[in-house]
């Protein structure tokens, strides 16, 4: 197996992957607002992000560490539904 059937082997495993991102990336007020979201927990590997300073990565390394499985694209709908209504 060469890196590159590695590389896409873990992105055919990514729970994100059907998701479309680019939203994020174009709105700085929609990637901010879910960050904030995100990071309201306390859990320890949630805080440590604040270490990497593009907040793009920081929604991915967030978004890819979650722990529960397939409710993260059901979160960011919510997260999407509120900043709507606000």
């Amino acid at each position: 197996m060469t890196i590159i059937d590695s590389i896409n082997d873990y992105k055919e495993s990514l729970i994100y992957r059907s998701l479309d991102l680019s939203n994020y990336k174009a709105n700085p007020r929609l990637l901010n607002f879910t960050l904030y979201k995100l990071t309201k927990r306390e859990d320890d590997s949630i805080q440590n992000i604040r270490i990497i300073k593009n907040k793009y990565i920081q929604f991915l390394y967030i978004i890819s560490i979650y722990n529960t499985g397939n409710r993260i694209a059901r979160k960011l709908d919510r997260i999407e539904r509120t900043l709507v209504k606000s």
